[in-house]
């Protein structure tokens, strides 16, 4: 489509849309803090493209960059580019594409998922995960570790971070998808003890950093995506919404069992901060109000309701070692489910990872930095995992079946 056809909102006014400027006027439209951006479009892939496939809640993307790009009817099975002009109209960053999805699932691997888990600085692993040219690229939380180093405020630790090569590479390359878990704001934070305009802070800068879609609720982090009829991803906020004992609120909780119970997705991929999978078997209850393990009434509540839909996968990080869980519960209605957990990609792996081996139930535990490549295959009714190592070899892999 040309310039014209497209439209883009900044984080600051989620509610307003400002048509782009075509290349030759490259002019501001409405809000003082919007610049011009320029769009451009690769040629399409072999199998023919369907216009208006596309659609506006599967439409261009979550942003790695400071400016959100949005538009219906694309071309399906496009490189899609835009790249911020200052305000002279002046190119001052590399064009960041992304990718739309096939009209129809195409009768290959549709690479559809990459996950990781940062940490520190400079994340050469995400200069790899660069290399592949992803359909995207997830996050999982603790990006930052804004309780580690210089006190020097949420938004100066995003600013450093988005300074760093694996980071810059990675948004060149491809779009993002983020959530948060404790260390964007601080370490296993809670209510009782950090104030809201803390909490709030946090989540601007975050916002700043990585532009995303205003979710239906709550503190606007959880939301989903639909990548044709493909994958479609549910992103959680199991951090900002644990109030009165629950470790999601009731409406977040409602908004998952009905997204995953009515989607027509073949796959759906649900991004989870922390571990949903008992992992009792593993390591006992150690910090299990932590995670899913020690809410057990809403955990069980959500898995009953969602026990017979297909295709369902969870992604988790923060355990700092990488684990494929055959069924998030051994006997239990969510045994017919899948979990992974990636990472690290950038802090160390924690020690006692070395102890574990694998088991029917965990037939993959990875105990060095990695980030996790995932290649969908509708067709097959298949998602191919590879746990990616520092060297670019593969430390583990396995596939999920439905």
């Amino acid at each position: 489509p040309s310039a014209r056809d497209l439209s883009w909102r900044c984080w600051d006014c989620p509610s307003s849309s400002f048509p782009f400027a075509p290349p030759e006027v490259r002019r501001r439209t409405g809000c003082p803090e919007h610049l011009g951006t320029e769009v451009h479009q690769e040629q399409p892939k072999p199998h023919p493209p369907q216009r208006g496939t596309t659609t506006d809640r599967s439409s261009l993307r979550d942003s790695s960059v400071s400016r959100r790009v949005t538009g219906p009817n694309l071309s399906a099975s496009r490189k899609q580019g835009a790249r911020p002009l200052d305000r002279r109209g002046r190119k001052d960053s590399a064009t960041t594409p992304t990718s739309t999805a096939p009209h129809k699932p195409h009768p290959h691997h549709n690479p559809l998922v990459w996950p990781s888990r940062g940490g520190d600085y400079p994340w050469p692993i995400l200069s790899l995960a660069a290399a592949e040219q992803l359909d995207f690229f997830c996050f999982l939380g603790d990006t930052i570790y804004a309780d580690w180093g210089a006190n020097v405020g949420h938004e100066e630790k995003w600013k450093e971070a988005l300074t760093r090569s694996g980071l810059q590479d990675l948004t060149a390359s491809t779009s993002v998808i983020a959530t948060w878990d404790d260390h964007e704001v601080d370490n296993n934070w809670s209510y009782d003890w950090i104030s809201e305009q803390t909490v709030s802070e946090a989540l601007t800068a975050m916002r700043r950093a990585m532009p995303m879609r205003v979710g239906p609720g709550g503190t606007g982090l959880w939301r989903s995506m639909s990548w044709g009829d493909a994958v479609e991803v549910f992103v959680l906020d199991c951090r900002g919404e644990r109030r009165d004992g629950d470790y999601i609120s009731a409406e977040q909780q409602a908004w998952l069992i009905d997204g995953l119970t009515t989607s027509t997705a073949a796959f759906k991929i649900v991004l989870n901060s922390v571990a949903i999978t008992d992992l009792s078997d593993l390591i006992g209850n150690i910090e299990a109000d932590d995670r899913w393990q020690g809410h057990k009434a809403q955990r069980s509540e959500i898995l009953e309701a969602v026990a017979d839909v297909r295709g369902v996968l969870w992604i988790a990080g923060d355990f700092h070692f990488g684990l494929a869980a055959d069924g998030v519960d051994v006997d239990g209605p969510g045994e017919g489910h899948f979990e992974v957990l990636a990472g690290p990609g950038g802090t160390a792996v924690i020690e006692y990872a070395s102890l574990f081996s694998p088991t029917d139930h965990y037939p993959v535990v990875v105990t060095e930095i990695n980030y996790l490549l995932g290649v969908a295959d509708p067709d097959a009714g298949t998602i191919a995992m590879q746990w990616i190592n520092q060297s670019g070899g593969i430390s583990a892999e396995v596939t999920a079946r439905w």
